[in-house]
């Protein structure tokens, strides 16, 4: 019998043993909302919002709280934000990307602002900068080259150990690659490393990185 069903005879009418007898007597209201309580289930503890504050090599930003997804307002503030700076040209950036850096906070611990030096790219863009793949995930809105305020990209490697995605470590320039493609894992260093990231100003930017 469905617990609806059931619900509904069991409030018309109780059966009660006294004596050695058997009687009914209509249940009181009680008695039939405790029993009602006892088929609802208990109701899953929303998961708190995750706290991210981004920013580009141009002085914007942007801070969300982070519920698993993206509203199409925040997806289009976030695929701005990692617009190709060269050509001035955004595309949608894959959301999942933003599932990464929920992850990073998540298992740091820590507070900071994430720095995105390269994200969208034109193939324009892609063919300027030395050691970039042919058909690199930036192409395709599916890559971020990221910096932590507070983290050595040894230990943003660390956490993403496990990423289904790409992850590159570029020590000497001090940032991270991440994607959403296949699994790889690679390091290299890519000449000088770049200044202090919170200084960099856009026309610091003129001569690509090699990121």
């Amino acid at each position: 019998m469905h617990a609806g069903k059931y619900l509904l005879s069991r409030f018309r009418q109780a059966t009660l043993t006294a004596n050695g007898g058997r009687y009914e007597k209509p249940m009181n209201r009680r008695h039939a909302l405790a029993l009602m309580g006892s088929f609802v289930a208990t109701p899953a503890i929303a998961r708190p919002g995750i706290s991210l504050s981004l920013r580009n090599v141009m002085g914007e930003s942007m801070t969300l709280r982070y519920y698993g997804y993206l509203s199409s307002s925040e997806h289009a503030a976030f695929s701005n934000l990692a617009r190709d700076r060269r050509q001035n040209i955004s595309s949608t950036m894959d959301g999942a990307l933003i599932d990464i850096l929920q992850g990073i906070v998540e298992q740091s611990g820590q507070g900071g602002t994430f720095t995105l030096l390269s994200g969208f790219r034109t193939r324009a863009t892609n063919l300027t900068l030395q050691g970039a793949a042919e058909n690199s995930f930036h192409l395709l809105g599916q890559a971020l080259d990221i910096h932590r305020d507070g983290m050595t990209v040894g230990e943003i490697g660390t956490i993403l150990a496990e990423h289904s995605g790409g992850v590159g470590l570029y020590r000497d320039n001090g940032f991270v690659h991440v994607d959403t493609g296949p699994v790889r894992r690679w390091s290299a260093a890519n000449g000088s490393p770049v200044p202090s990231l919170a200084d960099i100003k856009p026309d610091m930017l003129q001569n690509a990185f090699e990121f």
